[in-house]
């Protein structure tokens, strides 16, 4: 597994998160450990920090809230988070983020992509309900598999008002599974999810998107759909508050012209 990203700030128990030395930083992000954060500094200078994610994790009670804050560096790790109830497997706060070729397996609220620029590469993102969800991030998944295991939605984007920035968008994925399903539900009334050139296979259901348990307030959501394929790609059983684009939407309208060869895997792209 391969985790990169630049300026991470604070990272709960169940992250696990990577810095990139040497980027520009958003003067927003936080620099420096949080009060009794444990922490993983590669060069081993700060005192107490573990010298790899996979020690930090070791180190925490199985039993107690912790948070690991990571100083920049590139972490190459297998990492494994023993828990006994219902957990993350990834929440992301930072200002840019990329994860490539990982596999994180969840069932209800498997990705929190909650702020920053996220980018996840050639990702196998295993859930069930509201499984990919957060409030503020623009979060980009490029070639990812998206398995569903169980009744629900795949996407719970929480973008509250028309001026923030958060965007869910799946290009050239891949949508399939056990279990009936839905691409997403507003989890806010701005909500923002986009599938496109994607493989929807037949678990989709022909409404494609949900309202929030019930709550009608749709009129300001944007679902939307470009050229996906497979059974559950067909629109005509769409519900009213979703569309079809009229052309696809660009990653580079959304991420900083960097992020090619500054914070993301290009193998990956």
């Amino acid at each position: 597994m391969r985790i990169s990203a630049l300026s991470v700030g604070v990272v709960l128990a169940s992250l696990v998160a990577v810095a990139n030395a040497g980027c520009p930083k958003s003067p927003n992000v936080r620099d420096s450990p949080p009060c009794g954060a444990t922490v993983v500094d590669q060069s081993g200078k700060y005192p107490g920090s573990y010298q790899t994610i996979t020690e930090a994790i070791d180190s925490l009670s199985p039993t107690s809230n912790a948070s690991i804050f990571i100083f920049p560096g590139l972490f190459e790790e297998r990492l494994v988070v023993s828990n006994k109830g219902q957990a993350l497997a990834v929440y992301i706060e930072c200002d840019k983020c990329s994860i490539n070729a990982c596999s994180l397996q969840g069932y209800q609220d498997t990705v929190c992509a909650n702020k920053g620029l996220i980018l996840f590469a050639k990702t196998h993102i295993v859930g069930a309900v509201d499984f990919i969800f957060g409030l503020y991030a623009v979060a980009w998944f490029e070639f990812c598999d998206i398995e569903v295991v169980g009744p629900g939605c795949i996407t719970a984007n929480g973008r509250k008002d028309a001026r923030s920035p958060s965007l869910f968008v799946f290009n050239k994925g891949k949508v399939y599974g056990k279990n009936e399903t839905y691409l997403g539900r507003p989890w806010r009334e701005y909500s923002r999810a986009v599938f496109q050139f994607c493989y929807l296979g037949p678990i989709i259901k022909p409404e494609g998107w949900l309202e929030w348990n019930g709550d009608p307030n749709t009129e300001n959501v944007f679902f939307k759909e470009f050229q996906n394929t497979g059974d559950g790609a067909a629109r005509d059983k769409r519900v009213k508050f979703s569309g079809e684009l009229t052309e696809a939407l660009k990653i580079t309208d959304y991420f900083t012209s960097d992020f090619r060869n500054e914070w993301c895997d290009k193998s990956c792209l």
